[in-house]
């Protein structure tokens, strides 16, 4: 286990401590799922990408992003939990603070929301097994993929 991942080594810690066990004795112990399945990327070019989500950065912000981390911070929360140093918190709670401008706090969950899309792009290329289909492409170019849920589906 990377010792750089605190969260993961401290996950591993409290699993150890509660059972006795490492986590690896867990991961050994998973079975095999009872199906088959395929694993199905839905992917847009880069571009169109980048602008969906610039377009949903703006709608967050209009449907109250930072009213809803001003509410956060006034309750007293802890910043420094996991779901709050998250794309999109962390930024507003530095423009809260005054450490940054509004459009740079805007320019910086755009950017890192990009940036994240791009590590799952770059994950997700690592299994030559996954299927790649246009997220707008025809249901058609699914339906290799849905054979056996429709199977199980219309039983």
């Amino acid at each position: 286990m990377d010792a750089t991942k605190t969260r993961r080594v401290q996950r591993a810690l409290e699993v150890y401590e509660a059972t006795g066990r490492p986590l690896s004795y867990y991961h050994q112990q998973t079975p095999s799922p009872p199906f088959d399945f395929d694993v199905v990327v839905l992917h847009r070019e880069r571009q169109q990408l980048y602008d969906r989500i610039n377009a949903r950065v703006d709608a967050m912000l209009d449907a109250g992003l930072v009213d809803e981390v001003t509410a956060l911070d006034a309750r007293g929360v802890d910043r420094a939990r996991s779901p709050l140093r998250t794309i999109g918190y962390k930024e507003v709670f530095a423009y809260l603070s005054g450490d940054i401008p509004y459009d740079e706090m805007v320019r910086l969950i755009k950017r890192n929301t990009r940036r994240y899309a791009k590590r799952q792009l770059t994950w997700f290329r690592r299994y030559d097994s996954y299927a790649w289909v246009a997220a707008d492409a025809p249901i058609a170019d699914l339906q290799p993929h849905l054979s056996a849920f429709n199977h199980i589906a219309m039983g």
